[in-house]
Order: structure tokens, then sequence, then C-alpha cells
């Protein structure tokens, strides 16, 4: 994927399709963290302000986002309950997708890219087909809110979990509810599938991670990781390591299957909402500092702060082909980043 020079000049605002992008075409700028001499202050490369589309005319506030496995759809969802899609090598917004009736916290793409999965407090399901935008199923109405989905490696089944104890798997075309797992807390934020696939993790509100055999659904451990909710989990590209965040203003890394922590950073001062690996030893967060930091995890220290959100950074994304990162926030802006 090669992202499009969105302005010729250095600061330029566009309309793309309805969709307001502001965007700084100046290389970012670098300086000294300050009380952290080893880290460098990075800028976003481009800042996309999504158009309101509710009717009081506010922006939405950014809680879920998604990149297309071939790197040329971006997929952001939040508090105005549409989707929206971007054509990243285009520059152009292709969809707006209506049907959810309350906050959007999830979005995945399917395996082979052509299927975006979608979720969020109204409980319930919504698959989309990113060619043409139809929507292709609504899943089952669940009581509660659905928090974070998941396919499978091969994109048969797509697992939910929300803020009930429950995790559930669906036929991924049809949302057949084919298997309903027991999670080890009642409120459930995070799920993450391995990259193998070999393995699945789910994580929430009493600070216990359960991990999962893919093949037989057989429990490999329940796995103490705060002392307080844990609202973001991320497994390394190996699969052999689990990030995990939340309200304990800490992020720890730990070994997989045995479940011993490797590391922890713990002076952030903020919660942690989001977690993704942007590389094999390279692991960004973000929160309610407004931040993104990013670790280099063999070096066991912090590298880059990504400096420029307003608000609570909710949700992360990444396309490590091309070494780019996309952030979505409480201040109703989407950032992208070139990964240092």
């Amino acid at each position: 994927m090669k992202l499009c020079n969105f302005a010729s000049s250095r600061f330029s605002t566009a309309l793309v399709a309805g969709a307001a992008l502001l965007l700084a075409a100046s290389s970012p700028r670098r300086c000294a963290a300050e009380g952290a001499a080893a880290a460098a202050v990075d800028t976003p490369t481009r800042v996309i302000h999504p158009k309101a589309d509710a009717p009081d005319g506010r922006p939405p506030v950014i809680t879920a986002l998604a990149i297309s496995p071939d790197g040329r759809l971006l997929a952001a969802g939040g508090d105005d309950h549409v989707v929206r899609i971007w054509n990243l090598t285009e520059a152009r917004e292709v969809f707006l997708l209506h049907g959810h009736t309350d906050w959007i916290r999830s979005l995945k793409f399917s395996p082979d890219g052509h299927t975006l999965a979608s979720a969020g407090d109204d409980g319930q399901i919504r698959l989309w087909n990113t060619t043409n935008g139809l929507l292709l199923a609504t899943g089952p109405q669940q009581n509660l809110g659905i928090a974070s989905l998941a396919f499978s490696n091969d994109g048969k089944s797509l697992m939910a979990v929300g803020f009930e104890s429950k995790l559930r798997r669906y036929d991924a075309a049809s949302l057949r509810l084919t298997t309903s797992l027991d999670c080890p807390a009642t409120d459930v934020r995070s799920m993450a599938v391995a990259a193998d696939g070999s393995m699945f993790a789910a994580a929430g509100r009493n600070g216990h991670l359960r991990l999962w055999n893919t093949a037989d659904d057989q429990v490999l451990g329940t796995f103490l990781v705060s002392n307080r909710r844990v609202r973001a989990i991320a497994f390394a590209p190996s699969g052999s390591q689990v990030a995990t965040g939340g309200d304990d203003l800490a992020v720890r890394v730990w070994s997989m299957p045995r479940g011993q922590m490797t590391l922890e950073f713990n002076k952030l001062g903020s919660k942690i909402a989001s977690l993704t690996f942007c590389g094999p030893q390279q692991l960004a967060a973000g929160g309610s500092d407004n931040i993104i930091h990013i670790w280099d995890l063999a070096a066991k220290q912090e590298t880059h702060r990504l400096v420029g959100h307003t608000g609570t950074v909710a949700a992360l994304a990444v396309d490590p082909t091309q070494h780019v990162l996309v952030s979505g926030s409480f201040d109703a802006t989407i950032a992208i980043w070139t990964l240092p």
C-alpha cells in the first residue's frame, strides 16, 4: 500500500467524499521527551476529521478502528453509530454504513478482506461487504453490549466478548451461534487471537486473562494480570507473548502459554485503552494521557511518544507491511503515523 500525498502545501484542508481531512505534509517533528530522555516525540503525518453524520452536527468520538489485510481500506466507528470506510490508496471515503443503534466498540476485517464485522453497545454483530458496502448478515440480539471481536485465522468463525461472562463463537458467514465459552470475568473488554491461530485470549473487569487452545477450546490457563479492569490485550506476532493494559496505569508483557510476566512499564500515569504490536518487538499503547507510547521490548525501553491527540486514544490499528499506525480518539480525529 502506498499512502497518497493528500496535500501539496505544507498545511492544508481538503474535502474528500464528505470527510474533512486536515493534513500536515511536513515531516514529523522529533525532540527529547520531557522526563524520558530515551524517547523521541513524533507528530502525525496526516489527521482525518470525520464529517458529522448526526443531526446535532457533532463529529463522532472514535472508539474502533481496523485496517484491511491488504492495507487498502480503513474502517472507523464510534459514538454516532456509523461505520465509515476510507480507501487509503485513493484518499477518499467510500462508505457510510448505517444500522447500529448505539456506540460502536469493535471492528474487524476478515482474513481475506472481503468482509467487515462491526459490533457495539446495541448487542448486535453486523457483517458488511467491503466491495459494495451492503449488509451481509445480522447476528442474534444480545442482552448486553459487545466490546471486542476477532476472526479465526481461517476466516470461518467470528468470536465476540462483551459486558457479560461469555465468549461466543459464530459462523462467520451466517452469524449462527456455534459455541459459548466461560470467561474469567462478568465484564470482558478485550480478546485477541494469536497470529498462528493456535491460541486465543480474553480479559476484563476482574483483571484475569484466560487463554484457550483453538483446536479443542480447552483452557490453557487463567492468569491474574492486573488488580483492576483490563481494557486491552494484544498478541505479539510470534504468538509467544501477550501484552495487557487497563485501569491500573501499567502495560505488562506475558510469556504464553505459561503466563509469566516478562516486562512491566508501570510509570505511565494514565489508563490504557488500546494496544497493538507494530512489529516483533515493538509495542504501542494509547490511553487517557492522549499519547501513544511505543516501546522496544528487546531494549526494554520506551523509544517514542506520538503526540497530537487531545482526547483518550481509544483505538489503534497497524499495517506493519507499510510501517503505518492509525489511532482513533475521543477528540473525534483519526491520526495516521509513520512508524519509527
